[in-house]
């Protein structure tokens, strides 16, 4: 019962695990962007993007970026 009950609450706190300021997390909500992003001036309008990825093992991990301008760049 105790195995079962601690299994549920590992399940449900990995699905739950977002990112958060500089601590990584596993699936991010939102909609998927497939295309090439050429053009990243829209992230000028926050300080952190968050930036999921699935390695070759299968379990997706997101990760914080922040972002910074230098001049025109």
């Amino acid at each position: 019962m105790l195995r079962a009950a601690i299994t549920i609450l590992l399940a449900m706190t990995l699905a739950a695990c977002e990112p958060a300021d500089r601590t990584p997390g596993m699936w991010l909500s939102g909609e998927v962007e497939t295309a090439e992003i050429s053009d990243w001036s829209f992230s000028n309008d926050h300080m952190e993007v968050f930036l999921e990825t699935h390695p070759w093992y299968g379990i997706p991990f997101s990760v914080t970026v922040v972002t910074a301008t230098t001049g025109d760049k």
